[in-house]
């Protein structure tokens, strides 16, 4: 992979033929990663950024004043993603085969949607890693030490402690229903939202009814 930083890259531009050679270099690099195991394995996002570059690069080439700011953009785009995709999967290691397959199906889906449904809630591979996460982050923001105290007594049930999870910054609440308004006539949704954090209080609804009956 290409790993090198953006302002390498503007250093590229200046020379004419660094430049020249970097990019060769580059759409042979796409076509090599466009490949079945990476789109496997990686993002849809990141196919999709590597095709528009290489793309941008045959235009760029081609033009008698060739401006490789952009094809440079993108490939920091593209590295970008890859650094993210590394992050997340560094901090979702897991060791079962199948909690590996869940895993990064769910990296994949959380690297390319801005919601994730979690497999399983808590009890599943990814929730208790989500919890891990927050429980690290909770014992060093509040420098609670790794290793239970010798001589402290081992607790009591498995349940998470309150203390895994930061106090919410807020709660909503969606009720949705069926109903018929007026009655006696076809049933329509009906909505009430709700949400409560500590500077405000909200609620918002949508009501309908079925004007044909009317």
């Amino acid at each position: 992979m290409i790993c090198k930083s953006y302002p390498f890259y503007m250093n590229v531009v200046k020379h004419k033929r660094l430049r020249t050679e970097y990019i060769f270099q580059t759409h042979s690099f796409f076509h090599d990663t466009c490949s079945i195991h990476i789109l496997e394995e990686c993002p849809q996002s990141l196919p999709l950024k590597l095709e528009e570059t290489a793309l941008k690069a045959a235009k760029v080439m081609r033009s008698p004043e060739p401006k490789y700011e952009i094809v440079l953009r993108c490939l920091y785009q593209a590295e970008v993603i890859v650094a993210q995709m590394h992050s997340v999967r560094t901090k979702f290691l897991c060791e079962g085969e199948d909690e590996q397959q869940e895993v990064r199906q769910f990296i994949l889906e959380l690297l390319d949607c801005y919601e994730v449904d979690v497999p399983n809630a808590g009890k599943g591979a990814v929730g208790k890693r989500i919890r891990h996460l927050f429980s690290e982050a909770q014992k060093a923001s509040h420098l609670i030490p790794e290793d239970r105290p010798v001589g402290a007594p081992p607790p009591e049930t498995s349940t998470p402690s309150p203390s895994e999870f930061p106090p919410p910054s807020g709660k909503e609440f969606i009720f949705r229903t069926t109903f018929a308004r007026p009655p006696g006539s076809q049933p329509t949704p009906q909505r009430m939202y709700c949400v409560i954090t500590r500077e405000e209080f909200r609620v918002a609804s949508a009501f309908t009814e079925d004007s044909t009956f009317l």
